[in-house]
């Protein structure tokens, strides 16, 4: 049988693959070859000349069962390779047979079968079986219910609720129950979370010494140094005509002084003197100069009038939402509050107590209790690890994690738990810019921590490093191009968590210099205009047919067709639209009215 070809991998790829002696995050772009980083790391570690790992000793928790599945199919065959390659060695033919007892599934599958082999240990029924939606729904709901009936008792809680409920429901302080104990229930122990947050109510701090205090000076500085952006920008602006430089230049370059010193008092954290600074900026606000003729007909005019616009709304929105009163204010409803969140707190822990119980009682349990449930039987509430945890984390030579962006805590506390107590043998895959189930809860400051953190790989000692996989494979140049320069315009630390520099950049990994250099083509368009809209998208699509515009084909470039192209629409109401527009244009369409996206 004739051999592979051999595999070129990038320096950043064979890295991934090769690197030993400490922990690894890769932050691996899109089209990167990740997948093949990760079937290599783990085929490497099996075949180590130095220190081989057998494949039940590996540890792989990947995002859904089919990405689990399709991970083991591909090391299976990685593996065959490497018995065909070598026939006559023993331990590499054993490994083939240890990789079907290789744990390697989704953390709910791991947490699920580890409660089952050790439910003798916990307070939970042996024949308990997974809750559906609708189970899980009912029962909060009637958990809610009676939580709330007892709640109402406690007078703090009832001041709680006059405060914050006003209707004639007590719906929002019965979602202030439930966001909570979601929201705990994705950190490593809720209870002891629930009480951090009641003491923090309870310390005597300034304002920037409090969590809130700096997110809402963070918001601040962000908002005022956007206004001394958009101020600038103006006077610049003005300044290039006679006209509207006499009427606005000055004016603004004033006003871009006051919100600098707002900017310099907010960084300092200090609070009342932010307050008096921002009530500077804005009673200083003077009216511009006039224009002849009008600032509407002087485009300098106009543009840097509409800019000192939307500074001075920033500004006022500041005023309105963030800085709403003094230093000492602020303590006086801390002291206020604190009550009244320590109530909320005691109801959430109580819901949250009643609420398992009743799930026991039913004998159904959750994803999330399996979670929990497991990192119990690891650590302690101080977080020292149990007998069992030493024995189980033992066993595993490696553990390594794919889509690590889509993590929470408490997940990131169990890797941690199952790897060595000197937490040297993880390996974490992913990418913040793939990072899409926060709404479940997954929280990508966990791999943006690392990532700022960690120092670059290679390090002199085993300590945890960080690589980049930039490389993309997948797409054509013009594509990749395309990409980052829309990335490069509006991502940041602010808007996406991290920085669009280098090691986040995609990079061409394939020939740079190909004959198909494909399209990125950006059309934005607020919907508000439907049948313009389907006319202009008729008329490209046209166009690019008639002109033969390149596309990757299975044999290499080729010009597109019709059939080339789909259109994604939130709902259907506008595909009576789109296909009336594509069929004038004599392209022939078909819609899939029945369904939405």
């Amino acid at each position: 049988m004739p051999e592979q070809p051999k595999i070129q991998f990038t320096p950043a790829q064979a890295a991934a693959i090769s690197a030993r002696g400490g922990s690894l995050l890769v932050s691996a772009a899109a089209g990167s070859g990740k997948t093949r980083v990760l079937v290599e790391r783990v085929v490497g570690l099996i075949t180590d000349p130095v220190h081989p790992v057998d494949a039940n000793q590996l540890l792989i928790m990947t995002f859904t069962n089919a990405a689990a599945a399709k991970l083991r199919a591909d090391i299976t065959t990685r593996l065959a390779q490497e018995v065909r390659a070598h026939p006559g060695d023993l331990h590499l033919r054993s490994q083939q047979l240890l990789l079907q007892r290789a744990s390697i599934g989704t953390v709910d599958a791991f947490c699920l079968h580890f409660v089952q082999q050790h439910f003798a240990m916990l307070d939970v029924p042996p024949d308990f079986e997974t809750a559906d939606e609708a189970d899980l729904a009912r029962i909060e709901q009637e958990t809610l219910a009676a939580t709330l009936e007892t709640a109402y008792q406690d007078p703090d809680f009832r001041a709680f609720a006059d405060l914050y409920d006003r209707g004639r429901t007590d719906n929002t302080a019965g979602d202030a129950i439930l966001d909570l104990y979601h929201f705990t229930r994705a950190l490593p122990h809720p209870a002891a979370s629930l009480a951090a947050f009641a003491a923090m109510w309870q310390q005597d701090a300034p304002p920037k010494d409090t969590l809130w205090g700096k997110e809402l000076l963070g918001i601040a500085l962000a908002r005022a140094q956007g206004a001394k952006t958009l101020l600038e920008s103006g006077a610049a602006i003005a300044a290039r005509d006679e006209a509207a430089d006499r009427a606005y230049t000055a004016v603004m370059q004033d006003d871009a002084a006051r919100v600098k010193n707002l900017c310099y008092y907010l960084k300092k954290g200090d609070w009342d003197k932010s307050l008096a600074a921002l009530d500077a900026v804005l009673t200083g606000w003077r009216r511009a100069g006039s224009v002849k003729g009008g600032k509407d007909a002087n485009q300098c005019a106009s543009a840097a009038s509409q800019l000192r616009d939307r500074a001075k709304d920033q500004m006022t929105s500041l005023q309105k939402d963030v800085l709403l009163c003094t230093a000492e204010e602020f303590a006086a409803d801390r002291r206020r509050a604190a009550p009244l969140v320590a109530a909320l707190v005691r109801a959430t822990q109580a819901f949250a107590d009643s609420c398992f119980a009743a799930k026991c009682a039913e004998k159904v349990l959750d994803y999330a209790d399996y979670e929990h449930l497991t990192l119990d039987l690891l650590l302690t509430e101080t977080n020292e690890r149990t007998p069992l945890c030493a024995t189980v984390s033992a066993r595993y030579a490696a553990v390594l994690v794919d889509e690590y962006q889509d993590t929470n805590a408490l997940q990131d506390a169990i890797y941690f738990a199952l790897a060595r107590p000197e937490a040297d043998n993880l390996f974490f895959v992913g990418d913040i810019k793939q990072s899409i189930y926060r709404f479940r809860l997954a929280d990508p400051g966990i791999f943006v921590d690392k990532q700022q953190r960690w120092q670059p790989h290679p390090q002199p000692a085993p300590l945890p490093s960080t690589l980049a996989l930039d490389a993309n494979f997948r797409s054509a140049p013009g594509v990749i191009a395309g990409i980052n320069y829309l990335f490069e315009t509006f991502f940041s630390r602010g808007l996406g968590g991290v920085d669009y520099g280098d090691g986040q950049r995609l990079v061409v990994g394939g020939d740079k210099d190909a004959a198909y250099q494909g399209m990125c083509e950006i059309d934005v368009i607020d919907g508000a205009d439907v049948d313009g809209d389907a006319a202009v998208i008729a008329r490209r699509i046209a166009e690019m047919v008639g002109q033969g515009f390149p596309v990757r084909g299975k044999d290499g470039p080729r010009p597109c067709r019709y059939d080339d192209f789909c259109i994604l629409l939130r709902g259907r109401k506008g595909f009576a639209a789109y296909e009336g527009a594509l069929r004038t244009a004599g392209i022939p369409v078909f819609a899939d009215s029945a369904t939405d996206l």
